[in-house]
């Protein structure tokens, strides 16, 4: 059986009356030949979201921390990309999954 090297970061954000609504951002790195799955993870009380890319021709290390470096900024799901982008990080997008919670009383 071969294993895989992955890992996750998650960063909680609390409800902040009228600021902030609380979520969860969960980022992932998986490796993968030629490169590794990255992935971006976004929970609230109505639903999940998931964009996971693949980026080439990196170590699973380097990704491993730009993934910390985007946790511990607060790098939120509408500007991840982006900041691969800046970073000069090549990828190809996978997959996008939005997934309704079912609510309880």
């Amino acid at each position: 059986m071969y294993e895989t090297e992955r890992c996750e970061f998650t960063r909680n954000y609390s409800e902040l009356a009228g600021l902030q609504k609380e979520r969860t951002l969960t980022y992932l790195v998986a490796a993968q030949a030629g490169g590794v799955i990255f992935s971006l993870r976004r929970e609230d009380r109505m639903k999940v979201c998931r964009e996971s890319c693949f980026i080439p021709q990196i170590s699973f290390a380097r990704a491993r921390d730009i993934a910390i470096l985007m946790m511990e900024n607060g790098v939120s799901e509408t500007v991840w990309k982006e900041m691969l982008e800046e970073l000069g990080i090549r990828y190809t997008m996978l997959e996008s999954s939005q997934n309704q919670l079912e609510q309880t009383a």
